[in-house]
């Protein structure tokens, strides 16, 4: 895919998922399967299908990205098509959202700085999955902490400024999604699970909505989301 001055297209897209003990442990976990057992056959799945796809393959670079207290990119940005293995995700421990949003910011600059010394680069997009909330040590961790490492990522000054939409189940709260996402048409990008349905299910459904999401975004140059089977909107959209 071409833009008018005649540069091939990059559009990249940054899968985040959360690997904490709540998504492993079944301590934590009454759904029909373990949620991090669920996204170690969706999420390779996923960029099967998007290798099989002209659409998204013409343009589209994926990177996974997993976090807990740790924050690691187990497959870096790549075409579908030049993807070989994804390793396994790790069994996590608590929630730090501060690392995620710095290996981000880092890890989209230094992607997007290479990126667009060839293509002709779109607006980032990530997409981040989670079941909780940000927590470290014994209590939840401060927005005072992470906040500011997602405002950075999100800096009007930032180049590569990425639009994040943000999508929770389990025990997510809605508040902390909306303070997470990026805004788009005067709304919160973030997406909140009915607690009705079980996550194993929103999961399933939420992977293909990623992929829908994905061939609609390469196609029309811009991002575009649905919400997925199973949620909806967790902020309340902005007056005037």
């Amino acid at each position: 895919m071409l833009d008018y001055g005649g540069h091939e297209q990059a559009f990249p897209f940054y899968i985040v998922c959360d690997v904490s003990q709540t998504m492993w442990d079944p301590d934590f976990n009454t759904s029909e399967r373990i949620p991090l057992d669920v996204l170690q056959d969706a999420v390779p799945e996923l960029i099967y299908r998007a290798e099989l796809d002209p659409t998204i393959n013409d343009a589209a670079f994926i990177s996974v990205i997993e976090f807990s207290s740790r924050a690691e990119v187990i497959l870096p940005l790549t075409r579908p098509a030049d993807t070989r293995d994804i390793r396994p995700f790790t069994k996590g421990d608590q929630t730090d959202y501060a690392v995620i949003f710095e290996l981000l910011r880092r890890r989209i600059d230094e992607d997007c700085r290479r990126l667009s010394a060839t293509y002709a680069l779109k607006q980032p997009a990530v997409f981040f999955l989670t079941d909780g909330i940000p927590y470290v040590g014994d209590h939840e961790q401060p927005q005072s902490i992470w906040f500011p490492a997602r405002n950075r990522l999100l800096a009007p000054d930032f180049i590569y400024r990425p639009q994040v939409v943000a999508f929770g189940f389990g025990q997510a709260r809605p508040k902390v999604l909306c303070r997470v996402a990026s805004e788009q048409g005067g709304r919160r990008l973030a997406f909140i699970a009915d607690r009705a349905v079980d996550v194993s299910a929103v999961l399933t459904a939420l992977i293909d909505t990623l992929f829908i999401s994905i061939s609609a975004s390469v196609a029309q140059g811009d991002l575009a989301i649905r919400v997925p089977e199973g949620m909806s909107w967790a902020c309340p959209l902005a007056a005037g």
